[in-house]
């Protein structure tokens, strides 16, 4: 578990860093979606973000919902949601369908960023299918991030895709 929050940690960090103009808001989960910082133009520092690991829920669907919610709430014209995860999902409320449905409704689009362990190791098998699933069925991108030195780049691929549709 801490392997992998290290560099999403890292990532969220570098991805505030490069977009200080916009909005952001933040949503964590576990075992609940919980919006830990509203939309706001203050600068959120993602070290404070929090996971407790002995928390045994994973509900992505119902956070990415909870999330395209929160930025539509948003005064820019253009949205656009950043998830960082496994992919992990066994407990939420909504389905995969419904959430997917919710993408395309919303017109938003999802840059997904797995960050996991190698296949072979992977305790959630099917987490970047459904990262990649949400991000082509919104308009956005899946990208894989497997060690620091994909950080970067990724950060650098988002932004200038965000800039590209400004």
């Amino acid at each position: 578990m801490g392997s992998r929050l290290r560099p999403a940690k890292q990532l969220a960090a570098r991805f505030v860093q490069a977009n200080l103009q916009d909005e952001f808001c933040v949503v964590q989960f576990n075992d609940e979606p919980n919006i830990t910082s509203g939309l706001t133009l203050d600068t959120v520092d993602p070290r404070r973000f929090s996971l407790d690991p002995t928390q045994r829920g994973l509900r992505i669907v119902d956070a990415v919902y909870l999330a395209l919610n929160e930025v539509n709430k948003g005064r820019n014209a253009q949205k656009a949601l950043l998830v960082i995860s496994d992919g992990g999902d066994n407990s939420s409320h909504y389905t995969e369908d419904e959430i997917v449905n919710a993408v395309r409704e919303a017109a938003v689009p999802i840059y997904s960023v797995g960050v996991s362990e190698p296949a072979p190791s992977r305790k959630e098998p099917n987490g970047p299918t459904r990262l990649r699933r949400m991000a082509d069925q919104s308009g956005g991108q899946y990208f894989a991030v497997e060690s620091f030195d994909d950080i970067q780049d990724v950060v650098a691929k988002i932004t200038a895709e965000l800039r590209a549709h400004h």
